[in-house]
């Protein structure tokens, strides 16, 4: 047995050594090296998709459901197909706005609006926090089994260690300065070694299982067309529910890919160079292919040779556990804990520079009592991060083993598949309109939790179970799980199809009842990629450099000291070979604006820089 301490121990020192990666990675880059922001680099850093549900859910999933979990890995394999015409378009809107987030991103392309941001906030938050509480609940979990302690005694030592740890590295490598579309050389070297720890970690426990178990991966073949102990549900086998599944997984997997915060911001927000997504086509699929090659042989293992009331989540822990393998048992600890930092971290980060340029700043800007509070984004940003965990942290005490916390992996990802219309539609419909993403993404929100989120508490007791049985008011057609009567299909595709479709129908139609402004318009050509370049014959009219740069450095110094909006206006100067004029002309004005404008959103946001 594993003591608690040496446990404890184990993982200090693991995060210790992450710490060191991570600051030798930022002195290389501060050096001007480039291996930092290789494109090996860039792909393994995407893989913080798989996160303690990927490393232990995939296995209990493939236990009790069969191959379904196969879904949660095609769909990254898809989004990277379609990488180069999306992710691309993406990638260079990112450039030129300074997007910071996908709530930015969205918000961007419809008149920079600070409502359709926060919208896209108070979403994500919603969904978000019991996902982070899984990671927790996760590693509590797996290290009450391994050191064999009870899980509240285990849950009293680890969760507050993980919750600094956790804090500590996303304000060091993630939150340290003010502008969140700096590169951030550090946390994305710490998360491809991430990547690699658990995809060996997973590997190795899968090669040991196979081996014990089976006597080889021919064995394990050879088990498959035997009797086995519970049904392995292949498609072919499936009925037409068990497709409607299929698909409904599927879509939802490509779109979490896409969309998830931590998603969003390791492949638009940190890439650095196009060409990092030639690589990351083929690595990230090989990388989702290898870390599910022994899912199906861990889980008929366990099936097979786990004690009666094992749980299918923790066979990929308790199989080498029981093998008497406690070298490769804290191995595979450690590759969970890894699954969990990851994402804790990037996920974290992103939500808080989402909830302080969106909650935080309006809420500043609409009250000149807050207005000197302007400058302290920075440590709004730390307050936000500990905020997110610690609320994480009380969801996993008080939910405990409830349906809701076990399920929220696919209502996340039913969430952040709401910004399916509002962000293809931008990409790709000029017709689009503010209105139209503000009704459909609100429209969608409210059926999502409905159909969804709604029926969780129900099962958890926390509401009366008559709301699923007779409907609210006893009225049958408004049941959450068979809205309208349409019933017979799986709970998660009827709320998927409910929750999508309203939000497709109030996205167009109020975008064709609307009218999109002159800057609107303008806007979505940019976005749609028909602006190349805008030529002004009228260059006449010149105006006073300095009395517009001072006006520039006051707008600033509401969020920055002094000398650094200075600095700031500067570098705009320079970068126009504006430097040594006295005058300009309007259109050398409206380069200048545009430039501080995109110099501030980096740190506020779009939204909020556009507005002010």
């Amino acid at each position: 047995m594993i003591s608690q301490a040496g446990l404890v121990a184990v993982v200090l020192c693991y995060v210790g050594i992450l710490f060191v990666i991570a600051q030798l990675a930022e002195r290389s880059a501060r050096s001007g090296k480039s291996w930092t922001y290789h494109s090996t680099i860039y792909s393994l850093g995407l893989a913080v998709y798989c996160t303690t549900w990927t490393y232990y859910g995939s296995v209990g999933k493939a236990a009790n459901e069969g191959m379904l979990w196969v879904t949660i890995y095609l769909g990254p394999t898809l989004a990277m197909m379609l990488a180069p015409i999306v992710l691309r378009r993406i990638i260079r809107i990112k450039a030129r706005h300074k997007v910071t987030s996908i709530a930015d991103f969205i918000s961007a392309r419809y008149r920079k609006s600070q409502a359709v941001a926060a919208l896209v906030t108070v979403m994500l938050l919603v969904g978000i926090i019991p996902y982070l509480a899984l990671q927790l609940k996760a590693v509590t979990g797996t290290f009450a089994l391994i050191t064999r302690a009870n899980g509240a005694g285990a849950g009293g030592i680890i969760s507050p260690i993980v919750i600094v740890l956790m804090f500590g590295f996303t304000v060091i490598f993630g939150i340290r300065r003010l502008d969140p579309t700096e590169r951030h050389p550090g946390m994305m070297v710490s998360l491809a070694v991430e990547s690699l720890v658990k995809l060996v970690a997973f590997l190795a426990a899968g090669v040991l299982v196979t081996l014990t178990v089976f006597g080889g991966y021919g064995g394990f073949v050879e088990r498959l067309g035997q009797a086995l102990p519970r049904p392995i549900l292949f498609l072919g086998r499936g009925s037409g529910a068990t497709l409607l599944t299929w698909g409904t997984y599927l879509l939802l997997a490509t779109s979490a890919f896409m969309f998830l915060p931590r998603q969003f911001h390791v492949a638009v927000v940190e890439n650095s160079d196009e060409k990092q997504l030639r690589t990351a086509a083929w690595l990230s699929p090989l990388y989702m292919l290898l870390i599910n090659i022994f899912v199906l042989p861990i889980a008929l293992g366990g099936l097979l040779s786990a004690p009666p009331g094992s749980s299918p989540d923790q066979f990929v822990l308790s199989l080498p556990m029981l093998g008497g393998h406690p070298v490769l048992s804290i191995f595979v600890f450690v590759g969970g804990f890894s699954a969990a930092i990851g994402m804790i971290m990037v996920e974290t980060m992103t939500m808080a520079t989402m909830v302080s340029n969106h909650l935080f700043l309006p809420l500043i800007e609409a009250s000149q009592v807050l207005w000197g509070l302007r400058r302290q984004l920075l440590y709004s940003r730390w307050v936000a991060a500990a905020l997110l965990i610690f609320a994480s942290y009380l969801f996993e005490v008080k939910v405990g083993r409830s349906v809701m916390l076990v399920s929220m992996g696919m209502l996340s990802f039913a969430a952040v598949t709401q910004f399916l219309p509002a962000m293809f539609g931008g990409l790709y419909w000029k017709e689009a309109t503010r209105t139209g993403a503000l009704i459909g993404l609100f429209s969608g929100f409210l059926m999502w939790t409905y159909t969804l989120f709604m029926p969780t508490f129900v099962r958890s007791q926390w509401l009366p179970g008559s709301l699923l049985t007779h409907g609210p008011f006893g009225i049958s057609g408004l049941r959450p799980e068979a809205l309208f009567g349409l019933e017979g299909i799986p709970n998660l595709a009827h709320g998927t199809f409910w929750s999508l479709l309203f939000n497709s129908v109030g996205y167009i139609l109020g975008s064709l009842l609307s009218r999109a402004s002159v800057e609107e318009r303008r806007i979505a050509e940019e976005f749609l990629g028909s602006v190349t370049s805008t030529v002004v014959d009228d260059d006449s009219g010149e105006l006073p450099l300095s009395e517009k740069t001072d006006a520039l450095e006051k707008i600033l110094q509401r969020y920055f000291a002094t000398h650094i909006a200075k600095d700031m206006v500067r570098a705009a100067l320079q970068s126009l070979k504006l430097t040594d004029k006295q005058t300009i002309s309007v259109v050398d004005l409206a380069e200048l604006h545009r430039v501080v404008e995109s110099q501030l959103a980096g740190a506020v946001g779009a939204a909020a820089a556009h507005d002010a």
